[in-house]
């Protein structure tokens, strides 16, 4: 993960909480700093995922499902 990334992200959230003791928290903006928050660790969460993700190789997986499976049924027990 970027440590730009990570960086803005603490800058912000500092930001946000200075913005709360000194405005209250239902001022604009610390809603504003709050979004702006949200939109920065979804990015942060997005590139982990994308370091974490390995790289297929060939086709995708496919699991059998049993052959006779059309002979389960749902039974509503306890009902009516």
């Amino acid at each position: 993960m970027g440590k730009r990334l990570e960086r803005e992200f603490e800058a912000v959230r500092k930001k946000m909480e200075e913005a709360a003791i000194r405005l209250g928290m239902d001022h604009p903006e610390v809603h504003r700093l709050s979004k702006r928050l949200d939109r920065l660790h979804n990015q942060m969460l997005w590139e982990r995922k994308a370091l974490m993700e390995v790289p297929r190789r060939g086709r995708d997986r496919f699991y059998r499902i049993r052959r006779y499976s059309y002979y389960l049924r749902e039974t509503s027990e306890g009902c009516g």
